[in-house]
């Protein structure tokens, strides 16, 4: 059984292959079975469609219901693991048993259970199920894309008030900063949230308490591929404005995006404005004393970039 020759296995890499359906850890296998090669040192294997074809009959791993199973020997081993179908869903089975296990990455994937509480960096793409995530309190960088309407992310808030995440992405998935409520994150007022970039404009600052919560340390804030907001409401402005600590803002590719949220100048932390592909917008903000950046690149609008020729001297580093 070749993964059962690997004792030193740490990278795990598994895509597309059309005969794995399943993915469960096993039995501790080494014991039981003749060794068809010498043990192998490698650290880091990639099993694609055309190897699993090939060398089906070695990877005894997979039965005939397609399930791939893990050999219990790799718990302590396997740091790294990344399962990507493309072709249909994969169900993955329990991973609780990979002690090691400090970077996870599902695509196509049906997983209904919670994760290993060692993973330190989680990326979920295209995966079905409820996403239990309160006991990941070492998770740094979490990365959810392409989850549709009825992701339920359960867990989180402690990740952002007493968990280690500095990193989040969000997209493609609409309905994920809509579940949130105040009254839990009352008095919370901590976070080591750095880091954050979505698609969904209007659901982020549509929870003002998150926005709270954030406010003394997201630092990075990029809003890409938004193509439904064109312009602010108050209420999104003035949570906007809780955002206390935004050194650094991004618009990538927000196709109907009009106008920028009012009061940025109230940022004082602001220090770079960066502006990619977003034809529809018409003006700058007109007070950035506190910008030492501005990019506006892609546009393809001569107005905008004569606010930005105009602007020279009072930024110290301007972009076109």
């Amino acid at each position: 059984m070749f993964l059962s020759h690997l004792p030193k296995l740490s990278k795990l890499s598994v895509f597309s292959c059309r005969n794995i359906t399943q993915f469960a850890m096993g039995v501790d296998l080494q014991q039981a079975t003749t060794p068809i090669v010498s043990s192998s040192t490698s650290s880091d294997v990639t099993m694609d469609d055309t190897q699993a074809k090939v060398e089906q009959q070695e990877i005894a791993e997979v039965d005939d219901d397609g399930l791939l199973l893990l050999p219990a020997h790799l718990s302590n081993s396997l740091q790294a693991l990344d399962i990507k179908s493309r072709r249909l869903v994969v169900v993955v089975h329990p991973l609780n048993a990979l002690q090691a296990l400090t970077t996870l990455r599902l695509e196509d994937c049906s997983f209904h259970h919670p994760f290993p509480s060692s993973l330190l960096d989680l990326h979920l793409r295209s995966v079905k199920g409820v996403l239990t995530l309160s006991n990941l309190t070492s998770l740094t960088r979490l990365n959810i894309s392409g989850c549709g309407e009825d992701l339920r992310c359960e867990g989180l808030l402690p990740l952002l008030t007493r968990g280690q995440l500095s990193s989040l992405e969000v997209r493609e998935s609409p309905n994920f900063f809509g579940r949130w409520d105040y009254n839990p994150m009352r008095g919370m007022t901590e976070s080591k949230l750095q880091n954050l970039e979505t698609d969904d404009m209007e659901g982020f600052l549509g929870a003002p308490a998150l926005c709270s919560l954030l406010s003394s340390s997201l630092a990075d804030l990029c809003f890409n591929w938004d193509r439904e907001t064109a312009r602010f409401t108050k209420e999104q402005e003035e949570a906007f404005q809780r955002l206390t600590s935004l050194h650094e803002l991004r618009f990538w590719s927000c196709k109907k995006l009009e106008h920028l949220p009012a009061g940025l100048n109230k940022l004082t932390n602001l220090k770079m404005l960066a502006i990619w592909d977003c034809p529809a917008l018409r003006s700058l903000p007109k007070d950035g004393r506190s910008l030492q950046g501005l990019s506006v690149i892609g546009c393809g609008n001569k107005e905008l970039t004569q606010q930005c020729r105009q602007l020279i001297g009072t930024i110290p580093k301007i972009i076109l």
